[in-house]
C-alpha cells in the first residue's frame, strides 16, 4: 500500500466532492448507524467522509468511467466491510511493527502506468 499524503488526500476529496455529493454521504452514514451498533473501531472508520464516497463511487473497469453507486448498493458494499473487519481486525493495531523499527526494510517501485493510466508499484514486503 502505497503512502498518501494530507495533500493528496485533501485533492481527492476535492476531486470526489464534485461527483459525490456530501448529501449522499451523510445519508451513507446515518443508513449504517440506524441499523445494528457499531463497534468502536468501525465507528472510527467510519468518521472519513472521504472513504464513505469511495463507497458511493463506482468505476467501470473498461470505460474508466465513473459514477455513483445507488445509495443501497454502497450500504450494502460498507456493511460487508464492517462485517468482515469485526471478525478480521476488532481493534487490533495493524501496523507494521518491522516498519516502526527500520522505515527502510520494505521497498515499493514505481514502475510505470497501466492502461488506465493509474500508478502501479512493485512492492517487496522485507
Amino acid at each position: 500500500m502505497g503512502i498518501i499524503t494530507n495533500e493528496a488526500s485533501q485533492g481527492a476529496a476535492s476531486i470526489s466532492e464534485s461527483i459525490v455529493p456530501n448529501e449522499s454521504v451523510r445519508a451513507l452514514r446515518s443508513r449504517i448507524r440506524s441499523g445494528e451498533p457499531l463497534s468502536e473501531n468501525n465507528e472510527k472508520y467510519m468518521q472519513s467522509d472521504l472513504l464513505l464516497r469511495f463507497y458511493l463511487l463506482a468505476r467501470d473497469k473498461d470505460s474508466g468511467t465513473t459514477h455513483v453507486r445507488p445509495l443501497a448498493e454502497a450500504e450494502s458494499l460498507l456493511r460487508e466491510t464492517l462485517t468482515w473487519r469485526d471478525s478480521n481486525v476488532n481493534g487490533r493495531d495493524l501496523h507494521c511493527p518491522l516498519c516502526a523499527k527500520a522505515p527502510n526494510a520494505h521497498s515499493f517501485i514505481n514502475i510505470g502506468k497501466d492502461y488506465l493510466g493509474r500508478v502501479v508499484f512493485y512492492g517487496a514486503l522485507a
